[in-house]
């Protein structure tokens, strides 16, 4: 079973026992809790039910929230549905739009009769007025506003009286010294009538209704006295009141402001009516309507919240914000900003219809087209949407920058590309040499495709740059082979094709061990390796190539060096006796070399143990003298 607790405050401590009702039992042990501080607004109220009385609105609330949920059940300590009203449509609601509220009467909704608005005038009449609900708890929270709703209060017209419901003895009026006569004879016309008073005023009927005139005692003589728009009830003077031609502006008798729009009927006065050139400017007050319809309208100056030439599909709209411009679909195709002068045109831009000209063509891909003076194309730029930019002249040759390299090629000719991909220079599809006059700084690579040439003054690797070559490019440099050197050889090419310096100080090496190799590599294994004479596979290869091609030669290509027979050993034949210290090996772990310049260290432990029995000997042939 649940118990409501109300009244309580937020943030305090109490303390609970219950018993069954009417008994005499213990209370239960004491239940203590603290209330919690309430942050959640009521949820956003359902909108309002409106209704007319006579100068009033009736609001009604149905007691639900703007999701059909009874609003008592979701938020239970609602204490008030504050009623606002306003005739500023979707109007926020604020103390100064208050009308009232409907205050919590168990768990339904309820009903106010807003006759005043909130500063407490009446309600205008013929006025849309609109009105909101804002839920308010008992902490003080207040929920967002209900939908608007709206009503207009009308004035009370014949049709909201029964017939019959007005009678003598509701009305009260003194007819005073008003005297009627249906003949032109001036009143008093017999001795009952009472004689005539100063003021006293006499309707002439006797020319009908049409013709009827107002008199007034002066106190000796009738005068006659013009209609007044005060005489004249609204719509009284119609076409069937005035003759053709009884007013005209030379005989008006009329006071001025005497006829009003009230006093004119609908459609009373036409076109055919008003003489031309008849209503000037001067006859022209202020003008304030809610629409006008009109074929060409000039003006100095046109103050509005906003002008649009349609509410939907393609139009163009002008306000405060600037000019915007939508297309059938409704899509926004132009933007210019009052604030900030900024520009948005989704589609094609010109700087001008022909001639020399810059077009902004949007698509896929974007492009920004130079027009020359003869309206030809002169160059472009390209976004092909996928980080790439290209420039094309107005030939064939083009130059793209993308996020990984610089492209400039021409389809006639070749592809030459500075690549951040692979930190590299390379060239495509050409059938000439590359020729850099200054020097090049490469902090990435320099790539020569299969079949070309690269001439330079200087190309430095910074770094962890490289000069890099396709495997089928030798590495050809006079200037390299024209300096000389008498020190020992210092160059390695790693099975990566990198070149390195080889060194021999204790600063490039790490585990340094003195001792394994000397005592444990056997001398007999050494002594075992085999010198080997062989003909250079490469050069043998190079030169059947160039017989085959041009037969038989006077000397070798200069090129290359002369095949010739040479002296070695073989990498298999020293990784089989054990020695592989001193055999390079492939990446796959195959023999492919011998380290020529440690053969000679492996000798030294041979060479120490020869020393040793040289010196026992001699030592043994200088003790038996």
């Amino acid at each position: 079973m649940n118990i409501l607790l109300p009244g309580l405050e937020m943030d305090a401590s109490y303390a609970v026992q219950v018993r069954p009702s009417g008994s005499n039992d213990d209370w239960s042990p004491i239940f203590s809790f603290t209330t919690v501080i309430d942050t959640q607004p009521p949820p956003k109220p359902s909108t309002p039910i409106l209704s007319n009385g006579l100068g009033t609105i009736i609001v009604e609330w149905d007691g639900d929230d703007s999701a059909g949920n009874t609003m008592f059940d979701v938020a239970p300590d609602i204490t008030a549905m504050e009623v606002h009203i306003s005739d500023t449509t979707d109007f926020a609601p604020v103390a100064g739009t208050l009308a009232g509220s409907i205050i919590r009467i168990g768990n339904q909704g309820g009903k106010l009769i807003v006759g005043d608005l909130p500063d407490g005038s009446s309600l205008p009449y013929e006025t849309q007025m609109f009105v909101r609900f804002v839920a308010r708890d008992v902490t003080g929270l207040y929920s967002l506003p209900s939908d608007q709703a709206s009503s207009v209060v009308h004035r009370v017209s014949g049709l909201d009286i029964e017939d019959g419901t007005i009678g003598p003895d509701k009305v009260s009026f003194d007819l005073g010294g008003i005297k009627t006569t249906s003949s032109p004879t001036p009143p008093p016309v017999a001795p009952d009538v009472t004689p005539n008073n100063t003021g006293d005023l006499w309707v002439n009927t006797s020319a009908g209704a049409a013709g009827a005139t107002l008199n007034r005692w002066d106190g000796s003589n009738w005068i006659l006295v013009p209609w007044a728009s005060g005489a004249l009830g609204p719509g009284s003077v119609g076409a069937d009141q005035l003759a053709a031609g009884a007013i005209t502006a030379g005989s008006a008798v009329i006071g001025t402001g005497a006829i009003q729009s009230a006093q004119i009927g609908t459609a009373q006065i036409a076109r055919a009516n008003i003489a031309d050139a008849a209503v000037d400017d001067a006859k022209i007050a202020n003008l304030s309507a809610g629409k006008i319809t009109t074929g060409t309208m000039t003006a100095q100056i046109i103050l509005g919240g906003s002008i649009v030439t349609g509410t939907t599909g393609a139009r163009v709209t002008l306000d405060s914000t600037g000019l915007k411009a939508y297309n059938s679909s409704n899509t926004q195709t132009v933007a210019l900003s009052s604030s900030d002068g900024s520009a948005l045109i989704t589609g094609t831009y010109r700087s001008a219809l022909s001639g020399q000209r810059i077009e902004i063509v949007p698509g896929n891909p974007h492009q920004l087209n130079f027009y020359d003076t003869n309206s030809a194309l002169a160059g472009q730029i390209r976004n092909n949407g996928v980080g790439v930019m290209s420039i094309f002249g107005s030939g064939a040759a083009q130059f793209a920058v993308a996020n990984r390299y610089v492209r400039m090629w021409n389809p006639d000719v070749g592809d030459i590309q500075l690549n951040t991909d692979i930190l590299g220079f390379y060239m495509t599809s050409y059938s000439g040499p590359i020729k850099l006059d200054s020097p090049v700084t490469a902090t990435g690579n320099v790539t020569i495709a299969s079949g070309y040439t690269l001439y330079t003054n200087r190309i430095q690797a910074v770094d962890t740059g490289y000069l890099r070559l396709e495997p089928s490019i030798n590495v050809v440099s006079q200037i390299t082979y024209s300096q000389t050197t008498t020190a020992s050889p210092n160059v390695l090419v790693g099975s990566n094709g990198v070149l390195a310096r080889s060194t021999s100080s204790a600063r490039y090496k790490v585990n340094i061990d003195r001792e394994t190799w000397a005592n444990t590599t056997p001398v007999e294994s050494i002594k075992k390796l085999t010198p080997t004479t062989y003909w250079d596979k490469a050069d043998s290869e190079r030169l059947a190539n160039e017989l085959d091609t041009y037969g038989p030669l006077e000397e070798f290509d200069s090129n290359y060096d002369a095949p010739r027979q040479l002296l070695g050993l073989i990498a298999e034949d020293v990784n089989e006796l054990g020695l592989t210290d001193l055999v390079v090996y492939t990446p796959d772990g195959e023999p492919d070399g011998v380290m020529y310049d440690r053969v000679a260290v492996a000798l030294l432990p041979w060479l120490r143990e020869l020393d040793d029995r040289l010196s026992q000997i001699e030592s043994q042939l200088t003790t038996t003298k």
